[in-house]
């Protein structure tokens, strides 16, 4: 039970890592896109959407994610014993 978790979490983690970049770099990209277009790039329409539904992968890995760390983010809430 406890290495199938294990596993679980490895294949959200690393995931959830990549998708995290992805959002990032293409919400980059459509920030600075008039720049971009003013110097003669063309941004094309496919980085909107691979930000969309790269961002909306994010949300659901990420509610994922705290679910299967709910124990441990729990344990670190709790006041520390001395």
């Amino acid at each position: 039970m406890v290495m199938e978790i294990f596993r679980i979490r490895k294949f959200v983690s690393i995931p959830l890592l990549i998708l995290w970049i992805l959002t990032g770099v293409s919400g980059i990209l459509m920030r600075f896109s008039k720049i971009l277009i003013y110097l003669g790039y063309t941004i094309p329409t496919q980085i909107i959407i691979v930000h969309v539904y790269a961002g909306l992968l994010t949300l659901a890995l990420a509610t994922i994610h705290i679910a299967l760390n709910w124990d441990i983010l729990v344990s670190y809430m709790k006041p520390k014993k001395h």
